[in-house]
């Protein structure tokens, strides 16, 4: 909860953040609704007048704290890269597995997974 406090606070605002195309989204069902554009990269914005927090896409920064009266802009605190899963894991391994996505599902009630489920 004390780290919650923190980011909340006023004077985390790395700058302001303006829209170009689109508004950010603050509302759960809002959030829920965009949380597959995880390729995007994805904004971490406040809304000043309530203090929620909520992600943006696109839209220009500033490393200036927004100043009011000059159109929507909104405190700017940090910025989440466009994640590709198949990114993660070891190149090389896929490469020789012929594997685009590092993944293997397993059984969970015996331990580890059979052969079969594995190379399926």
């Amino acid at each position: 909860m004390r780290y919650l406090a923190a980011v909340t606070s006023p004077l985390d605002a790395l700058g302001g953040w303006t829209p170009t195309t689109e508004n950010p989204t603050f509302l759960p069902n809002e959030l829920t609704t965009n949380v597959g554009r995880f390729r995007e990269p994805t904004h971490l914005v406040r809304n000043g007048a309530r203090g929620q927090l909520g992600i943006a896409f696109a839209g220009s920064i500033s490393f200036e704290p927004p100043a009011g009266g000059g159109g929507p802009s909104f405190p700017w605190l940090g910025r989440l890269p466009a994640l590709y899963p198949e990114w993660l894991g070891d190149r090389s391994f896929c490469e020789t597995h012929n594997l685009r996505f590092p993944y293997v599902a397993g059984e969970m009630a015996n331990g580890i997974a059979t052969t079969s489920l594995v190379i399926a």
